[in-house]
């Protein structure tokens, strides 16, 4: 342990946080009381420490009745370390596999609390979509906003996730806000997308982005008004708020253009 510890270091964690990340790895969740009392730190300094592993996406947030928090699985943790340091890469890759199996296994929990999580950097909100693509049996549905951070050229590169589902005969239904400044671009990208057998609307607003599994996931995105802020993706695991974000979805699909009206229209 003194060993990963060390290495956890090396790659840019103080003593404390490489401490509480071995320590969550063996738990499926802990409270801030829970790794204060397990690693003799205060508990504000165990709050601080814990936002600091959030900032660096090594650990999650998890909201209930208790805010409690899980590790950040290791290879998605520090292949984006190895990212911004490259000459340790070799030994991150290493490190993560070592770290992925105390990761598998851990304790499972059953709090019925622990439904919803929060995400505060992009490559983890983007891991966490394409498992839950991968893992939908019928249906996806998503309000699409603008910026599209997409390279036109290289549509046939992305969401491969979503691809791999369409053909397992997962139904997909997405409307698109108007890009305006990128119009030409906008139409290629919606395009695309349709071609390759997405269910698509346009409309000029949209309140936020959404994605709905199985009428029993949601993953939507807040953002931040402070200017130095992250993006915020809040996933959420309950049938109940996905059916009623579900009407609102059909509500917005009702009223919003087809791809051949919106075209006809310009």
């Amino acid at each position: 342990m003194d060993d990963l510890i060390s290495r956890l270091m090396d790659l840019g964690l103080s003593e404390y946080e490489a401490n509480i990340y071995c320590l969550l790895l063996k738990r499926e969740y802990a409270t801030a009381s829970e790794i204060a009392k397990l690693t003799q730190i205060s508990r504000p300094r165990v709050y601080s420490l814990l936002a600091n592993l959030v900032a660096k996406n090594f650990c999650a947030e998890h909201l209930g009745g208790v805010k409690k928090y899980s590790v950040v699985p290791p290879e998605v943790a520090l292949s984006q370390l190895s990212e911004t340091f490259s000459k340790k890469s070799k030994e991150a890759i290493q490190l993560s596999r070592e770290l992925e199996k105390m990761y598998k296994q851990r304790k499972s929990s059953n709090n019925p609390l622990d439904f919803i999580q929060v995400l505060r950097t992009v490559p983890s909100i983007v891991k966490k979509v394409e498992e839950m693509e991968a893992s939908s049996q019928k249906h996806v549905c998503s309000f699409c906003k603008p910026p599209y951070a997409m390279d036109t050229s290289k549509l046939d590169e992305l969401n491969v996730t979503q691809l791999e589902s369409l053909q397992r005969g997962v139904r997909y239904r997405s409307i698109y806000e108007v890009e305006e400044n990128r119009r030409d671009d906008f139409i290629k990208m919606v395009a695309h997308f349709r071609k390759k057998g997405e269910e698509v609307r346009i409309t000029n607003y949209l309140p936020l982005k959404l994605i709905l599994f199985d009428e029993d996931k949601v993953v939507y995105t807040l953002e931040n008004k402070v200017p130095t802020s992250t993006l915020t993706a809040m996933v959420i695991e309950h049938s109940d708020l996905a059916k009623t974000l579900k009407y609102t979805f059909e509500q917005f699909w009702n009223h919003s253009q087809t791809f051949e009206e919106f075209i006809e229209d310009r």
